[in-house]
């Protein structure tokens, strides 16, 4: 069997088969930490920055909404900078929609995990799940 052979038959069918199973463990992840989350706690808490990140692709460019905040627990505050599980990538448009749901020093519902305070969430969904 020549290298061209062993390329096309068995590593580009694993390299792909990987690729697949990755992404699957990545939406089963995400949509298992959505369903845990519903049960976090919610706490009070300012949004301390907030800004698009860029990501450049084949064929254009995405955006993603970062946002950093503070929430406060029994009297010890906290930062955090989860929007939601998963990875959110927009057009420039949805993702300056988005985070103008999150101005800078606005209020907020921060959903913290009672068994790990510093794991929180603003928003308690993935996208695509």
């Amino acid at each position: 069997m020549n290298i061209d052979n062993l390329f096309s038959t068995i590593l580009i069918p694993l390299l792909l088969g990987g690729l697949g199973a990755g992404m699957a463990f990545y939406g089963w992840r995400s949509r298992r930490r959505v369903e845990a989350s519903q049960s976090w706690f919610p706490a009070s808490g300012a949004i301390t920055a907030a800004t698009l990140k860029k990501h450049y692709r084949k064929g254009g460019m995405d955006y993603e909404p970062y946002v950093e905040y503070t929430y406060t627990i029994m009297g010890t505050p906290y930062p955090g900078k989860r929007l939601c599980f998963g990875t959110l990538r927009l057009n420039q448009k949805k993702a300056w929609e988005k985070l103008g749901l999150y101005p800078k020093n606005g209020k907020v519902i921060v959903y913290y995990n009672p068994e790990k305070p510093t794991e929180s969430v603003l928003e308690r969904e993935a996208p695509g799940v």
